[in-house]
């Protein structure tokens, strides 16, 4: 998404990250490109806004518990969709070199304000956005729209009933604990209860779950990461290649046209029925030569190989659904109600 930050302001087109409170941007003197980091560059010593709050940025990302990035918080002039925040926390950062590579240059965070551990709550975009008045409610909406498309959109505050294919279905968070402040939550997780393999548009269903999983739905990863034991079933049939390097995965680009799908369902809230999400394999699958930071990939015979954007979880225990299943969905982050609610995504 664009922003912009500081005083003059510094545009930047970030990650929106569900699953991280903070936001940042790169240092110029990041070790992952120095002396050839792309601009813009933000310098908060150069922007007459921004106010050094003294809090260190140290934050690992990923599953490698050494993908580790240092920086410092400063309050500054943040902007978002034509709307200026006088002084959010944003963090200057230097990119290692995993990162720089998966081409993430910046994230706003839009996690949980309990995820935060050393900078106020207000390091929340749209906690703060609700705080200053800019919406009337803590809830965004997110449509990323389908892999070929240009753009989608996050809208705050708001519903857009358009972008869902039927009925929005409400699904209670399972991270909700008690604070002194009353109920809140600590990550956008819900309970996915039935994961199955559909054979063609309406064809039988393989039912791929031993038992039912809390999944994140977090738009910072482009991946989903599942159990050993469920990639396993996944990928039997794709005829997968594995690379050791950066551990992907890759299939024949043939299937990218396969009818097949996944269909994953939630549970759903105070006893109702809950959403069930279809993802096709078009979506789970990447167009050759995507994503372009990991270029060209064939097979010993020259077969075009493509990108499986389901990978297993390397036994951390951590069940995430990334945008190779929130492109299928329209999903609302709601932090009144403690709940996300779904609908098949209606594509543009």
């Amino acid at each position: 998404i664009e922003v912009v930050v500081g005083t003059p302001p510094r545009k930047f087109s970030i990650m929106p990250d569900t699953a991280s409170p903070f936001t940042w941007v790169p240092s110029a003197a990041s070790p992952a490109c120095t002396p050839h980091c792309p601009l813009p560059v933000w310098n908060p010593n150069a922007s007459s806004t921004a106010v050094d709050i003294h809090a260190i940025f140290s934050v690992s990302y990923g599953f490698t518990p050494d993908n580790i990035m240092f920086g410092e918080f400063y309050n500054d002039t943040f902007g978002i969709g034509g709307v200026a925040l006088p002084q959010l926390p944003v963090a200057l950062v230097d990119v290692i070199d995993t990162i720089y590579d998966a081409q993430t240059w910046g994230i706003v965070g839009l996690g949980s304000q309990l995820q935060n551990r050393n900078v106020n709550a207000s390091v929340i975009l749209w906690e703060n956005l609700y705080r200053l008045g800019h919406i009337r409610k803590r809830l965004f909406s997110v449509w990323l729209n389908h892999q070929d498309a240009k753009e989608g959109t996050i809208l705050f505050g708001g519903v857009d009933k358009y972008k869902a294919r039927g009925a929005m279905k409400r699904v209670p968070l399972t991270s909700i604990i008690q604070t002194p402040h009353g109920d809140d939550f600590t990550e956008w997780s819900v309970n996915l209860t039935s994961l199955a393999r559909r054979i063609g548009q309406a064809g039988s269903e393989e039912s791929l779950l031993r038992t039912t999983y809390n999944a994140i739905i977090d738009t910072g990863s482009p991946n989903m990461y599942v159990p050993q034991y469920l990639y396993d079933t996944i990928a039997a049939p794709l005829n997968v290649t594995l690379r050791t390097y950066r551990n992907t995965s890759y299939v024949p680009c043939s299937l990218r046209s396969s009818p097949d799908s996944l269909n994953f369902t939630f549970a759903g809230k105070d006893g109702a029925d809950g959403p069930q999400i279809r993802v096709p394999y078009s979506e789970i699958i990447y167009p050759f030569s995507m994503p372009a930071n990991l270029g060209e990939v064939r097979g010993e015979d020259g077969t075009e190989l493509c990108y499986f954007g389901v990978l297993s979880n390397n036994g951390s225990g951590i069940f995430l659904l990334g945008n190779s299943f929130i492109r299928s969905a329209y999903v609302v982050y709601d932090a009144d109600n403690l709940e996300l609610r779904m609908a098949q995504s209606r594509w543009a």
